[in-house]
């Protein structure tokens, strides 16, 4: 019931988002915050539950380079079998029409949780780029089912850690085969969790041509130690004073070029992944920050908006 409401809601914000009156738009935005919390209070089992007291979380970019990925594909549906120290994990990538060699290509991810990309990506994107990309969706390790999610996903910080992994290395098998059939762009993106992934991949392999990280920064460990997360971590005061957590996703060298390929979009009004944080970070390291006065729904409330500011981008790295 309580999930259902927050939808209901949601629809209501993109609705009156049509005329854009912000202070309404973040009101309502701060009533699904609070429904959420109350969520998350009462939803077991908790993040993170599986991980012992003394747990020392390990660097994220140990966990990508020692990850074996294997890919099955079919016409429509690909699984990117990632395997970490002798476990295998499935991530999947939809291809949502025909691949066409002439058109650009578009690779989103969705957010933390969501079960359903399809959804998420046509409330950003839509019809609009549907018909004119080359259109890939990332669905996250164990992210059929909300059980599945939090006992798959998020049990243990290192599964949260390897759904990551598998989704980055998803990215860069999807860029080497455009990259095999088309001379076209390719674009990078995701919102939330997916705006974390193409951050990430950006960082580790920098090998689309632009990316568009949506309400975002790459601090997984802060982000959900937060206290956005506070009510659905297990025994989040001890995960929040172990540095280790807080480390873990630790950006060690940003080569420079990538501040001309990398347009991060924010919400200033954002409490999920806190404005001030994300903006200091691609801020201190020479990116461009565009934001928008809304919160973490920005995404979908300033749609219209992101697809011109996108399109805009393609001209400048064409010319």
């Amino acid at each position: 019931m309580v999930k259902l409401l927050v939808l209901i809601i949601a629809s209501i914000l993109i609705g009156i988002a049509m005329y854009k009156p912000p202070l309404i738009v973040n009101f309502v935005e701060s009533v699904v915050g609070q429904i959420r919390s109350l969520a998350l209070k009462h939803t077991y089992p908790k993040y993170f539950h599986n991980d012992p007291s003394d747990y020392h979380a390990l660097p994220f970019e140990d966990v990508l380079k020692d990850t074996v990925a294997i890919l099955d594909k079919t016409a429509s549906k690909w699984t990117l079998w990632s395997t970490y120290k002798n476990e295998k994990r499935p991530t999947y990538v939809l291809l949502i029409n025909n691949y066409d060699p002439n058109k650009p290509s578009l690779i989103y991810h969705h957010g933390a949780g969501s079960t359903k990309p399809i959804r998420d990506f046509n409330i950003i994107y839509g019809e609009d780029f549907t018909n004119n990309y080359n259109i890939f969706i990332v669905h996250a390790q164990y992210h059929t089912t909300k059980n599945e999610y939090l006992n798959k996903s998020v049990d243990s910080f290192l599964h949260h850690q390897q759904t990551f992994a598998g989704s980055v290395l998803a990215y860069e098998e999807i860029i080497k085969y455009h990259r095999s059939l088309s001379k076209s762009p390719i674009i990078a993106t995701g919102s939330s969790m997916g705006g974390i992934v193409s951050s990430l991949h950006a960082f580790y392999f920098g090998s689309a041509d632009i990316y568009f990280p949506l309400v975002a920064y790459p601090n997984v460990g802060e982000i959900f130690l937060g206290n956005a997360y506070k009510t659905a971590l297990a025994d989040w005061d001890g995960k929040k004073s172990n540095e280790s957590y807080l480390n873990s996703f630790t950006i060690k060298n940003i080569d420079p070029y990538l501040s001309k390929k990398v347009y991060p979009i924010l919400g200033s009004e954002d409490k999920i992944v806190p404005f001030v944080k994300s903006y200091e970070f691609w801020d201190k390291n020479g990116f461009t920050v565009k934001a928008f006065p809304y919160g973490h729904f920005t995404s979908g409330v300033a749609r219209n908006e992101i697809r011109t500011y996108i399109r805009e981008k393609l001209v400048e790295i064409r010319q």
